[in-house]
C-alpha cells in the first residue's frame, strides 16, 4: 500500500498494512497566492513524509469575498482574524455578497489545491480545509451574536443559507479538482451548542449541505472539532470518515473519544507536546500511547490541530519511522 491507500483503507473503515500518518501547518506569507502555498505545502509534506496533506489556509480565508479584512494574529501557530467585518449590524447579513467559488479568494484556494496534488502525486492523500458554514458566520459577526439566537432570526437564516450553498459548491469543486475530501473544521461544535439546541438549528442543516455536496462528488470527509468540550457524538451523526480534536487539552481525551464514537480517529499528538522537544524518550512515548489509545492501525496518527510554526522537522520524520516500525 501507498500512503494514500493506507488512508483511504482506515476512513473507509478497513484496515491498512501499517497506520498511515499525516502532518499539517500554516505558511505565513505564502497564503497570498495559490503557486507559494502549495509550494510550502508540498515541500513540507515530502520533507516530513506525510501520507496525509491537509492544506491549511489562513483561518478567516472564506471571509475575504465577504469583504472582510484579514490580518495575521502573531503568535505560534499562524492563525489569522477578521479585523474589519462588513457586517456592523445584523442587517448586513442580508446584503452579504452571493459566494462565487469559481472566483476571488475561493477560486485561489482551488488552484491550490490543483498544484498540491500535481505536486504531492497520487500516492499521498489530500484534504482542503473547510471550515462549516456557521464557523465562516461567527468569523464575520465577531462579538455581535444576535441576541434572539435560539429563535428564529431571518438575517442569520439568509446568510447561513447562501454561506452554506458556497461552502458546499466550494468543497465538491476541491474533491473534483483532485483533494481526497476535505478537513471540515467546526469551532463551534462543543456540547455546550449541542445541548442547548443552538447547534441543531444554526450548524447541523448546513454541515449536512457540506457533507452531501463532498459525498456526491465522491469525496471523504473528516470532521476537526475545535476547541473545549466537543461534542463527538456529532461525528457518529453524520456519519464522517473520521474525526479530529485536540484529545490533549479540550477536556476530552482520546481515551474518552473512542467511548463516544467509534468514528477512526485522525490525531493523537498533542501539537505543544514532545513534538517541540528535543526529547527522543519523550517522542517515543507519545507516539506509543497514541498507538495504543487511537486504536492502531485502524487510525491516521496526526497532530491534534495545526502545528506551530517552529515545529522541528526532524521531530516529524521521527515520529513517521517510529509509527511505521510498529
Amino acid at each position: 500500500m501507498n500512503g494514500r491507500e493506507r488512508v483511504h483503507a482506515v476512513l473507509s473503515g478497513g484496515r491498512p498494512d501499517t497506520t498511515p500518518i499525516g502532518f499539517w501547518r500554516h505558511f505565513p506569507g505564502a497564503e497570498d497566492a495559490a503557486v507559494k502555498l502549495a509550494d510550502e505545502t508540498v515541500g513540507f509534506a515530502k520533507r516530513v513524509g506525510a501520507e496525509l496533506v491537509k492544506i491549511t489556509p489562513d483561518g478567516a480565508y472564506a471571509t475575504a469575498d465577504c469583504g472582510a479584512v484579514i490580518q495575521r494574529r502573531g503568535g505560534d501557530v499562524g492563525t489569522s482574524d477578521v479585523v474589519d467585518s462588513p457586517v456592523k449590524s445584523l442587517d448586513d447579513l442580508v446584503q452579504l455578497p452571493t459566494l462565487d467559488p469559481t472566483s476571488g479568494r475561493l477560486a485561489q484556494e482551488l488552484e491550490t489545491v490543483t498544484l498540491v496534488r500535481e505536486g504531492c502525486g497520487e500516492g499521498v492523500a489530500i484534504l482542503e480545509t473547510v471550515f462549516s458554514p456557521l464557523t465562516v458566520l461567527m468569523k464575520l459577526l465577531g462579538a455581535r451574536v444576535p441576541p434572539d439566537w435560539l429563535v428564529d432570526c431571518p438575517p442569520v437564516n439568509a446568510a447561513l443559507r447562501r454561506i452554506g450553498e458556497a461552502m458546499a459548491v466550494f468543497a465538491a469543486k476541491s474533491v473534483q479538482l483532485g483533494a481526497d475530501g476535505v478537513f471540515l473544521a467546526c469551532q463551534q461544535g462543543s456540547r455546550g451548542w449541542v445541548e442547548n439546541g443552538t447547534y441543531a438549528r444554526w450548524g447541523v442543516p448546513h454541515d449536512r449541505e457540506v457533507i452531501a455536496a463532498v459525498r456526491s462528488a465522491g469525496g471523504l470527509v473528516v470532521l476537526h472539532l475545535h476547541g473545549a468540550d466537543p461534542a463527538l457524538e456529532l461525528a457518529t451523526a453524520y456519519g464522517v470518515d473520521g474525526v479530529s480534536w485536540e484529545g490533549s487539552t479540550s477536556g476530552a481525551s482520546i481515551r474518552e473519544g473512542r467511548e463516544r464514537t467509534t468514528v477512526p480517529i485522525v490525531g493523537g499528538l498533542a501539537r505543544r507536546g514532545a513534538l517541540m522537544r528535543s526529547d527522543r524518550a519523550a517522542l517515543e512515548r507519545e507516539v506509543a500511547t497514541a498507538l495504543r489509545e487511537c486504536g492502531a492501525p485502524q487510525c491516521v496518527i496526526a497532530p491534534e490541530c495545526v502545528l506551530p510554526d517552529a515545529i522541528d522537522e526532524e521531530n516529524l520524520r521521527v515520529v513517521g519511522r517510529l509509527v511505521h516500525e510498529q
